[in-house]
């Protein structure tokens, strides 16, 4: 059995997914509520709400999110197709990145680079670059929606 290390006010739907930061001090948490939030794991407290921004008026399922390798900034995948990338210092959307037509089900960074990895229910498989804020590549018609990223 585990130790309940945080407790109190956070999330108002599911959780969806979580990701620890490179330094393993915090936790990122996305939810069915629209946001994403950080946790610091020693205060056991929510340290920052992440939300989507004026251009999302209406509801948005969060599925899933990744620190890149250095800590500077958070990728969290919509239900809307959407990648938005959070900048850690400012909680400030930095980038969104558009390009798939079903909902993210997956992201993740490859480790020590510059990119980002998206999974979609449309059968793609898209690559980022988050320096140049550009779509690399992208696999086509993957055989089943696709949940999961491993980088």
């Amino acid at each position: 059995s585990g130790t309940q290390i945080m407790t109190g006010e956070g999330h108002l739907e599911g959780i969806t997914s979580a990701d620890l930061s490179p330094d393993q001090s915090l936790l990122v948490t996305t939810s069915a509520d629209s946001t994403a939030r950080v946790w610091d794991l020693c205060g056991g407290k929510c340290t920052s709400i992440l939300t989507l921004g004026h251009e999302f008026t209406y509801p948005e399922c969060l599925w899933d999110c990744a620190w890149n390798w250095s800590g500077e900034c958070i990728a969290v995948a919509s239900a809307s197709g959407h990648v938005m990338l959070f900048d850690t210092e400012t909680s400030e959307v930095r980038h969104c990145f558009k390009g798939h037509v079903d909902a993210v089900n997956a992201c993740t960074f490859v480790p020590y680079t510059s990119l980002l990895c998206s999974a979609s229910s449309d059968m793609t498989v898209q690559l980022w670059d988050i320096r140049t804020v550009s779509c690399v590549t992208v696999l086509q018609r993957v055989c089943v929606p696709v949940c999961v990223c491993v980088c």
